[in-house]
Formats: structure tokens, C-alpha cells, sequence
């Protein structure tokens, strides 16, 4: 267990969590951020019914009874947040840090870098995760691409080689990046906006646009 430094007045706070009804619990050092409350957040979880309770090295314990929280995907990270002035201690998904890296030229011309603050997805559940690239011109081809997590290559998505995106023909594309935590593979979706179209007569080449007005 943790505990101060001797002669100090600080208390330091855990969180121990585990299955509901389990005696097995883990322990998890909170930290106290700007706002006052101790945090930290839980992951590698399975999905399971499971319960916190936070303890201080005053001897402290709250709430009285355990807070339960159900996990319905695996590795979906949950924050654990404590109110040391109301003692009130809440758990819910915690909001991630993803960021696609891959070709510049699907990525707003940023390539290849996973601390792109660009290239970093958003997400409104905490599950599924989006980045949208509009009006992106492209010639025919597969381009390359991945999902890294924390703004480095340690986790990344896939794990070993590239994801890839493939443009049937040349043209201005919508593209949609999405991952769902738990997933070992990211999607991508192309939306073509416009079709470049070429023609020769033999001595003079056409050039030209098709607005896709579906």
C-alpha cells in the first residue's frame, strides 16, 4: 500500500477495484489534478460488473458501500474520480487520446505523425473514435495508415502492418477514420465529392470535374 513520507500531513488516495462481490481488488494510485479531485484512470478490463471503493492513508474509506460500474467492452478505460471535500466518488468511461498517422496526403499533410494534434480523433461516448478529412484530392491507389494511442508508437492500430485505404479513381474525396475501443483494426471511408475526368482527341487533352450531387 502507499503512505506519506513520515511526519507529513498529506493523505494520499487509492482506489481498489475489482468484481463485484470478489475479496480480490487491485490498487490504484489517484492523483490530484487542477480541479482539486484525485483521479486515475482503469483499463485492461474484460467486460464484467465491478465495483471501487477509495481509500486514504488516514485510514478513510468511501463511499460506505462500493460504487458499481458495469463494462460492456473489453479494454474499455474507465476514470475514477474523487471528491475529497464531499467524499463523493464517481466512475465513468475515460475519454482517450488517439491520433491517425499514416500518408500526408490523406492527412491533412501531416504524415506520419502520431502526436499530430490535427490528425487526433474525437468521440462523443468515449468508444468510438473519428477523425474526418474533407475535399481531399487523390489519384487512384492504396495509401497507408494507422491509430496510435497516447501520441506515440508504443499501442497502435493495427499492430503490426499499415491499415490501408484504397481510392478506386482519381477525384476529391470526404475521408472517415474510425475506431472503436476493443478493436484491433481502424476503418476508413472514402466519399468521393468529385470525379477528375480526362479525354484526348489525339492532338488536345480534356480536363474536367463531376460533382457527385448524391
Amino acid at each position: 500500500s502507499i503512505k506519506p513520507s513520515e511526519g507529513s500531513s498529506l493523505v494520499l488516495y487509492t482506489a481498489h477495484y475489482g468484481l463485484a462481490g470478489s475479496e480480490e481488488k487491485t490498487e490504484l494510485m489517484l492523483l490530484k489534478g487542477s480541479d482539486g479531485k484525485w483521479k486515475s484512470t482503469i483499463e485492461g478490463l474484460t467486460a464484467g460488473n465491478y465495483e471501487v471503493v477509495v481509500k486514504g492513508t488516514d485510514g478513510s474509506s468511501y463511499p460506505e458501500s462500493p460504487v458499481n460500474f458495469n463494462v460492456t467492452i473489453d479494454n474499455l478505460p474507465y476514470e475514477v474520480s474523487y471528491d475529497e471535500t464531499t467524499h463523493e466518488v464517481i466512475v465513468n468511461i475515460a475519454f482517450m487520446n488517439y491520433t491517425v498517422a499514416g500518408d500526408d496526403i490523406i492527412l491533412n499533410g501531416v504524415g506520419w505523425d502520431p502526436k499530430s494534434e490535427t490528425n487526433r480523433m474525437t468521440s462523443t461516448d468515449g468508444v468510438t473514435y473519428t477523425l474526418e478529412v474533407k475535399n481531399v484530392e487523390l489519384t487512384a491507389g492504396n495509401y497507408q495508415y494507422k491509430v496510435c494511442k497516447d501520441g506515440n508508437w508504443s499501442v497502435t492500430y493495427p499492430a503490426g502492418d499499415n491499415a490501408t485505404l484504397t481510392i478506386p479513381a482519381n477525384g476529391t474525396y470526404d475521408i472517415t477514420f474510425t475506431y472503436k475501443v476493443g478493436d484491433t483494426e481502424p476503418s476508413a471511408v472514402a466519399t468521393m465529392s468529385e470525379i477528375t475526368l480526362a479525354a484526348n482527341n489525339g492532338s488536345t487533352d480534356y480536363w474536367g470535374t463531376y460533382s457527385n450531387m448524391s
